[in-house]
């Protein structure tokens, strides 16, 4: 695969997860899923690949916070301290799901 798809793909990624919901079940299982299937794609690019979709929660609240242009419909006021440390905790299971996504592919080469 070449590395224009692959980018085209990361960032098709990262804009479903920013503004497809605000459901909290339905944003893991996407950050989950798009983690683990760019990770079994591109397997030498797993950390990368999880911590771009584990930032990318933080990185559309922070911009957003600092522009004031968009403010998801469920934000009542700005993230408090704890819930920015919570969206940098997605990056665990990013990173997890696109190891494992890796590890399926090349277990299925061996």
């Amino acid at each position: 695969m070449n590395r224009g798809v692959y980018l085209a793909a990361l960032a098709l990624g990262l804009a479903v997860l920013i503004y497809a919901t605000d459901e909290v079940t339905v944003i893991l299982a996407l950050l989950l899923a798009l983690s683990a299937a760019v990770g079994f794609v591109r397997p030498a690019a797993a950390l990368v690949t999880g911590l771009m979709l584990g930032l990318a929660i933080l990185a559309a609240h922070a911009g957003s916070f600092l522009t004031g242009l968009y403010s998801p419909a469920y934000q009542g006021f700005p993230p408090a301290g704890t819930d920015w440390l919570v969206m940098a905790c997605l990056v665990l299971p990013a990173l997890a799901a696109a190891y494992a996504g890796a590890w399926a592919r090349r277990a299925m080469a061996a």
